[in-house]
């Protein structure tokens, strides 16, 4: 059973040069207790994604179709008054910078106060006590409750995002980009305390990134994203093991392996096509070294290629050959094939 189910989730911003299509036709599931991974480039339309679900888009963006299923209930056909009864209470938001979610004039303490007195209804003696109990849970020292957020580090604002999230007991926490501006060290404590909360307290987290080395870290399923549109879903090790689009395999091509350092890295050369006029066809094929005539003239559905498995790949049969193509650089190149 899904906790979250999008279907055919449909995302438009309405620009000078005209409609923008930044999320096309999304299916995907968030499973209970899970940490799904939404990796791509930037750009792809991974955190118009998630802001979707909670309905926090810009106001020149509309759900232009398709459906928000949490525990059942479509969260795209609510008023506005009772979608405030999900946000934060139900589902929370981890913002891409953790700067943005806290107010540079209030001291910490104070803001956490704010949240659960204000939203919460907690009185002014129960909210101190979840206040300390929030910052042990994420690993944050207590006495940082008396400072602003300038007088914090990375790592300690971004516990603090995390702990502000799960004030209110929520049952999906969508994180987005929660570690991109913090060191390895710290990334690495923030990506634990993660996967401990999943458990901790029955909660599913929907990790956004462009670091396919936070997904392998982190997640238990992964889907990639391209232009717009899901290319691949998978369990995490199924789908590093054996990736069925080309485009993941790209993905994997371009960031270091640890396992084998002496892997040379082959970058994706190109672009991501214009959302507003984007390519016929699959969207990948102008920067796809392994692209036919029927990926450049028809788009191709996802489909399940095994259990668990998905891919929107004309040639997700012929993986294995392509993967070991995949692993020659000339093949990326512009121009050669």
């Amino acid at each position: 059973m899904s906790l979250l189910a999008l279907e055919g989730l449909t995302v438009d911003y309405r620009t000078q040069r005209g409609i923008r299509r930044a999320v096309d036709g999304v299916t995907l599931e968030v499973r209970p207790g899970e940490i799904l991974g939404l990796v791509g480039e930037s750009g792809c339309g991974k955190t118009t994604l998630g802001r979707a679900v909670i309905r926090v888009l810009p106001r020149n963006a509309r759900i232009a179709g398709g459906r928000v299923l949490f525990e059942g209930v479509d969260l795209a056909a609510l008023s506005e008054p009772q979608m405030r009864a999900y946000r934060w209470r139900k589902i929370a938001m981890v913002p891409q910078a953790s700067m943005d979610s806290l107010d540079p004039v209030y001291r910490l303490g104070d803001q956490f106060r704010e949240v659960l007195t204000v939203t919460g209804g907690l009185g002014r003696a129960e909210a101190g006590e979840r206040t300390l109990a929030l910052c042990d849970l994420v690993g944050l020292d207590r006495r940082r409750l008396a400072s602003f957020p300038h007088e914090l580090s990375g790592g300690m604002r971004q516990r603090a995002a995390i702990a502000m999230a799960l004030a209110l007991h929520p049952r999906l926490l969508l994180a987005d980009e929660p570690v991109t501006a913090l060191d390895v060290v710290v990334q690495h404590h923030i990506l634990r305390r993660l996967r401990r909360l999943t458990a901790e307290l029955d909660l599913s987290i929907v990790l956004v990134t462009h670091d396919i080395s936070v997904i392998a870290q982190t997640c238990d399923r992964m889907a990639v994203m391209y232009a717009g549109t899901i290319a691949e879903v998978g369990a995490t090790a199924e789908v590093f093991a054996s990736p069925r689009h080309p485009y993941t395999m790209g993905l994997q091509n371009s960031f270091p392996n640890l396992v084998r350092p002496e892997q040379t890295l082959i970058p994706i050369e190109g672009s991501p096509p214009d959302l507003i006029a984007p390519p016929p066809g699959c969207r990948f094929a102008p920067r796809c070294p392994f692209a036919v005539d029927r990926c450049r003239e028809e788009a191709p559905a996802p489909r399940e290629i095994e259990r668990g498995r998905w891919a929107a790949c004309h040639r997700a049969e012929e993986a294995g050959e392509l993967r070991a193509q995949s692993r020659d650089a000339r093949r990326w190149r512009v121009g050669v094939r």
